[in-house]
């Protein structure tokens, strides 16, 4: 298709589907000012333990906190893992509210306290209730290194046919499919 073609019959209709998503925030500011999370293929690379994983759990966290259907293909960490994380995030930043930023030391407790202390601990007790309002729409896939394109492929076709909306989709890590 020529570009002038393109020009004249679908450029006005993208653009107006565009504006359908510039209201979308990440929950990042920064990111927010220099670039709106449009419908497309997104792809994150960096070294190995540079946080892209807790980059892309918490991308998904924030996505999902404000209404968005957010499907997780974890290829390395299990739901466990993500939870306890996202769990000591969700803590971090709460108990900091409350206490208005003064006492940081008691304000949350670390992923692996977390999954070392459990449903023990009032702290975590009490928070899972609000990430559990928070994390509404994210669903969390815990797959294995023999997972295909094709079976992600099917459980986004899945979920669009009994929740009726297209999703975010993050597979972590691409790599391996």
């Amino acid at each position: 298709m020529s570009t002038a073609y393109y020009l004249r019959n679908f450029f006005g209709k993208d653009s107006e589907k565009f504006k359908e998503y510039s209201h979308r925030e990440t929950g990042y500011k920064n990111l927010d000012l220099k670039q709106k999370l449009y419908p497309g293929l997104y792809v994150l690379g960096a070294i190995s333990s540079l946080g892209k994983t807790t980059f892309c759990h918490q991308l998904g966290d924030q996505l999902a906190q404000k209404g968005e259907h957010v499907l997780y293909f974890s290829l390395e960490q299990s739901a466990f893992e993500l939870a306890s994380k996202g769990l000591s995030r969700y803590m971090r930043v709460n108990q900091l509210k409350k206490s208005g930023y003064q006492d940081e030391n008691n304000a949350y407790m670390s992923s692996s306290e977390i999954k070392e202390g459990g449903l023990e601990n009032k702290l975590v007790r009490s928070s899972i209730q609000g990430y559990l309002q928070q994390t509404e729409h994210l669903i969390v896939y815990e797959c294995k290194f023999n997972t295909m394109s094709e079976s992600i492929q099917q459980a986004v076709k899945y979920y669009m046919e009994h929740e009726g909306v297209k999703p975010i989709v993050i597979v972590d890590y691409l790599q391996i499919l």
